[in-house]
C-alpha cells in the first residue's frame, strides 16, 4: 500500500515537472519571438549601430529568423514601389531605406542558410532595375552563403532565361522595335548572373550545362563569365 501511495505521488510529481517544463518552453518561445520581432523592427533603425545590433540578434536566433524575415522580403519584392523610410525620421529621400532594408534581409537569410528563400533571391535576377555594371550583387552572395542546394534552382533558370527575359519584357510596356533586344540583354543579364553564383558555389553538378551553354552561345561576354566559373569550379573540386 505504501509503494503505491508512493508511487502515484510521484507520478503526480513528474506530470506537474512535464506541464511547467511545456509552460516553460513556450513561454520561452514566445518571448524569442518576441526578441526576432523587435531585431526585424531595429533594421529600419537610422542607426548603424543598432542595426548591427539587431543582426546579430536575428543570426543566434538561427533558423527562428528566416521565416519571418521571408516574408518580409516578400513584401519588399511585391510592393517595390513602396518606399520605406528610417523610423522616427522624415520621409524625404535622405531617409528613404527600401534598398538598404532588402540587402539587409536578403545578407541575413544567405547567413542563416535560409533554403526556403531560394525561389526568391533568384527572382531578383530579373525583378530589379538593371544597372551597368555586373558583379555579386547582395541577393547573388546570399545565393553563393545557401550553397549547393540553390544549385538546381540556379541550372533551371540557365535552361528558361529566354522566357523568362520574354515574361519580364512583356510586362515593361516597351515598343516592339526596342522589345527584341531588350529581350536579347535580359537574356544575358539573368544567365551572366547565374553563371556567376555557380562559379561562387563551386559545385560540380553544374559543369553539364555551363559546357553545353559555352558551345552553343555567341556572347563573348557570356563566354568569359562561363569559362571563368568552370575554372573556378574545376579548383574547388581539385580536377
Amino acid at each position: 500500500m505504501y509503494l503505491k501511495v508512493v508511487t502515484f505521488i510521484t507520478l503526480i510529481l513528474i506530470e506537474s515537472l512535464s506541464y511547467q517544463g511545456v509552460v516553460a518552453i513556450t513561454i520561452k518561445r514566445e518571448d524569442s519571438g518576441r526578441q526576432i520581432e523587435i531585431a526585424i523592427a531595429k533594421l529600419w533603425s537610422s542607426s548603424e549601430s543598432e542595426r548591427e545590433s539587431a543582426k546579430r540578434t536575428l543570426l543566434n536566433k538561427g533558423k527562428r529568423s528566416s521565416k519571418p524575415l521571408l516574408v518580409l522580403l516578400e513584401d519588399i519584392t511585391d510592393n517595390h514601389g513602396k518606399k520605406r523610410y528610417a523610423v522616427g525620421k522624415e520621409k524625404t529621400e535622405e531617409y528613404e531605406i527600401t534598398w538598404r532594408l532588402e540587402n539587409d534581409v536578403v545578407e541575413l537569410l544567405g547567413k542563416l542558410h535560409s533554403v526556403e528563400a531560394i525561389p526568391i533571391l533568384i527572382k531578383l535576377f530579373w525583378s530589379r532595375p538593371e544597372i551597368t555594371s555586373l558583379g555579386m550583387y547582395p541577393y547573388m552572395q546570399a545565393l553563393v552563403s545557401i550553397g549547393s542546394s540553390a544549385v538546381p534552382k540556379l541550372i533551371e533558370v540557365l535552361n528558361d532565361a529566354q522566357s523568362i527575359a520574354v515574361k519580364a519584357v512583356e510586362r515593361e510596356n516597351l515598343d516592339n522595335d526596342k522589345q527584341q533586344q531588350w529581350i536579347d540583354y535580359k537574356t544575358y543579364r539573368i544567365q551572366a548572373k547565374a553563371i556567376l553564383v555557380l562559379g561562387e558555389i563551386g559545385d560540380r553538378q553544374a559543369m553539364p550545362i555551363l559546357s553545353r551553354l559555352r558551345s552553343t552561345t555567341k556572347n563573348e561576354d557570356l563566354l568569359f563569365f562561363i569559362d571563368q566559373s568552370l575554372k573556378q569550379i574545376e579548383e574547388r573540386n581539385k580536377l
